[in-house]
């Protein structure tokens, strides 16, 4: 190293002055981050379940785009009027609901030629002082740690990630959480169904009962009266009418809405669809090791660096109060 390069660098100096020491230090670091990244960073396997909403399907063409031409004749919102969606998806997926049996779930896979059978808290060594800590740090790791949603905005599609330290568990885990998925999904969307279409039932019982007894109001009045030429009966006769064309229209347009509703829900309650079920991963998706120990030994060498130049600008400083 040139003399003028040190004089301009002094930290470069006291480096190149105790070059034996630094190396040491350097292979040190080397060898410690390196050993970091091997014992105490556990490789995590991640395997992936792709979904189709019947939002997304609906939308796409066949039975669904007849549906949605036949509510566009009858003048309703169809195409997005669909129960399922990847946002609702999103929201069972990581409601408390769907998360506590796939905590508690108990699973058998194959680790290193031994059998184990344990459920997320046993797999990933979860430990509290209480059930409920215990049960509480299990809901924080699945949904900050374990599990990933992305959602695909151009072809409508939803990719669930599953993460752990195990291949095997990480497809058995993905495919149930999205087996658990269809049934809340079923569960719910039928439920609002069945109230939804009760609903329209009993508006059409009322109304039908209201135009029977127009109808028969109508009938008895054209039947007791045999001077259709008065002006009281004319009067009548209109407001009658009238009633029974109200009551008419509310019934038709009822029995109109009732048959667009279960058309639709054809789609709302058939099952999630799945295009790729969940396979056990063979190579690692994280930590990236090789990433981990050029970042450890960079930060190491840094931290050295400035630790030099510390001491040297604090040795200036005592020189300096020393003359002083």
């Amino acid at each position: 190293m040139s003399q003028s390069t040190t004089s301009n660098f002094p930290i470069l100096k006291v480096l190149y002055h105790h070059k034996k020491l630094n190396i040491s230090i350097f292979l040190f670091y080397i060898i410690a981050s390196l050993l970091i990244v091997l014992f105490v960073f556990k490789k995590q396997y991640t395997s992936v379940v792709s979904i189709i909403p019947s939002a997304a399907s609906f939308a796409s063409g066949g039975i669904g785009g007849q549906l949605g031409a036949l509510s566009d004749l009858a003048g309703l919102n169809f195409g997005g009027a669909s129960a399922q969606s990847q946002e609702m998806y999103m929201g069972i997926i990581n409601s408390r609901k769907l998360l506590d049996s796939a905590i508690i779930k108990e699973f058998t896979i194959m680790e290193k030629g031994e059998t184990l059978k344990k459920n997320y808290i046993g797999f990933l060594e979860i430990e509290g002082n209480s059930e409920i800590e215990i049960i509480e740090k299990a809901l924080k790791a699945i949904r900050e740690e374990t599990i990933y949603i992305d959602i695909d905005t151009d072809n409508g599609i939803l990719y669930l990630s599953v993460t752990t330290p195990f291949s095997d568990y990480s497809a058995q885990l993905a495919n149930y959480i999205t087996k658990r998925l269809n049934e809340l999904v079923q569960t719910e969307v039928q439920s609002e169904y069945r109230y939804q279409l009760n609903y329209l039932k009993e508006k059409i019982n009322e109304v039908n009962d209201s135009l029977k007894t127009v109808e028969r109001e109508l009938e008895l009045f054209l039947e007791s009266n045999t001077d259709p030429t008065t002006p009281q009966f004319q009067v009548e006769q209109i407001r009658l009418r009238r009633n029974l064309e109200i009551q008419t229209g509310i019934f038709i347009e009822l029995r109109k809405q009732q048959e667009i509703f279960i058309l639709e829900n054809m789609v709302n309650l058939s099952d999630i669809k799945v295009l790729d079920s969940a396979k056990p991963s063979f190579k690692k998706s994280r930590p990236k090791r090789s990433l981990l120990l050029i970042s450890f030994v960079l930060i190491a060498v840094f931290l050295h660096i400035g630790f030099v130049g510390g001491r040297l600008i604090l040795k200036n400083f005592v020189a300096n109060l020393k003359l002083n």
